[in-house]
């Protein structure tokens, strides 16, 4: 087991040694000069202060900063800078003002292009904060769409300004009824402006940025489970030592859409049954379990290419019983002991390959029964293999 954990903490480490993904792409000087370089690709879920480049792939990295870049640009995603006034109100209840009027502060900003036409859409987000902001072909100005709440009278109301905003831009070529459920989301805005702007127009990110994908796999593999018994009662005590068990079962997994892919969450349920038996000094003692267990957890991806890459993975794993799971002394008379259902902990560290994958996985100590004075601890390792079928 200490093998397998010191082998988790290398990998664990890994993604600071894992290739980084310069990507070819290019930034814009305040003075207008373009410069075709290679940039770091961070898939970025919150809009960036600045960024890393390099001039050719061998060079040494820089770091673009916005007071002298006003535009840069990496494998669908633009970001343009803009002095903006910006209302930082929050949706979260517990941070709702009482007015309904936007506070305006001025910042400056790197704005994600989500649309690009006569009338240009842009998106801004920190942590829990986003905003969405517009510049049409006349004024180069970004301004913000505004969606407030706020708490009036112990309810929570909304600020809709952004509707009328839009329809007074666009209503040249939309009706009204097209703003009265307008959502203040980037789903709804995006196809509004797409509209809008008819064959002129790019959805830049919507493109080359990172998706979310689902895959399904099944798995079989094999372990060493271990089985120990601990009793105040002398006699009762017995480690049943390792035996190997076989797991069969199949996993769904969801890639996370930032970040480059490189984290998920899956849930992959399997079967597993351990049989054992032996004596102490005295009784004869036997334990029959049979379990399905249900792991719910999260996965980091470190990627080798474009066909392998390393993973570690955690779990909470639900232990179910199946059938009739005991623990039997046996010596003048018989006591037999029902195990319940416990969860445990799962830690995990693999390779894939194309559709193919292999994880070793340590099952931290389950908890098969906890009766007065006694206890079994139930403990795996083992290797685990799967094929993508999606």
């Amino acid at each position: 087991m200490n093998l397998f954990l010191r082998l988790l903490l290398i990998l664990a480490a890994l993604p600071c040694f894992s290739q980084i993904n310069y990507e070819s792409g290019y930034f814009i000087t305040n003075n207008g000069i373009k410069t075709e370089c290679q940039i770091k690709n961070l898939a970025w879920k919150n809009n960036p202060a600045d960024f890393d480049f390099k001039l050719t792939p061998e060079a040494e990295p820089q770091k673009g900063l916005k007071k002298g870049v006003s535009e840069f640009y990496v494998n669908g995603y633009k970001f343009v800078r803009y002095d903006v006034l910006i209302d930082r109100s929050s949706a979260s209840l517990s941070q709702l003002s009482n007015r309904p009027e936007p506070q305006w502060q001025k910042e400056v900003l790197f704005l994600k292009v989500l649309v690009e036409g006569k009338m240009s859409l842009y998106e801004y987000k920190e942590e829990n904060l986003v905003k969405y902001f517009y510049t049409t072909a006349n004024d180069g100005k970004a301004q913000q769409l505004l969606y407030r709440e706020y708490e009036s009278d112990g309810s929570i109301r909304k600020n809709n300004a952004f509707r009328q905003d839009l329809y007074n831009l666009m209503k040249d070529s939309k009706s009204p009824g097209e703003f009265e459920k307008l959502r203040y989301e980037r789903e709804d805005l995006v196809k509004l402006f797409r509209s809008y702007n008819g064959d002129t127009a790019s959805a830049t990110n919507l493109s080359g940025a990172t998706k979310g994908a689902l895959h399904i796999k099944v798995t079989a593999g094999a372990a060493i489970a271990s089985l120990k018994v601990d009793a105040v009662v002398p006699g009762y005590n017995y480690d049943f030592g390792g035996k190997t068990v076989f797991d069969i079962g199949a996993e769904v997994e969801y890639i996370l859409p930032f970040n480059n892919n490189k984290w998920a969450v899956f849930t992959a349920p399997y079967v597993e049954s351990y049989s054992a038996a032996g004596t102490n000094q005295a009784h004869a003692i036997k334990v029959e379990y049979t379990s399905v267990n249900i792991p719910i957890g999260a996965r980091h991806y470190m990627f080798l290419n474009d066909k392998s890459k390393l993973f570690i993975n955690a779990a909470y794993v639900l232990g179910i019983n199946s059938g009739d799971s005991y623990l039997e002394y046996k010596s003048n008379f018989t006591t037999k002991l029902d195990i319940g259902n416990f969860p445990n902990l799962s830690l995990g560290a693999g390779y894939c390959y194309g559709p193919f994958s292999a994880e070793l996985r340590y099952g931290i100590k389950r908890q098969l029964f906890n009766y007065s004075g006694r206890n079994a601890s139930y403990t795996t390792l083992g290797l685990l293999l799967g094929y993508k079928l999606l």
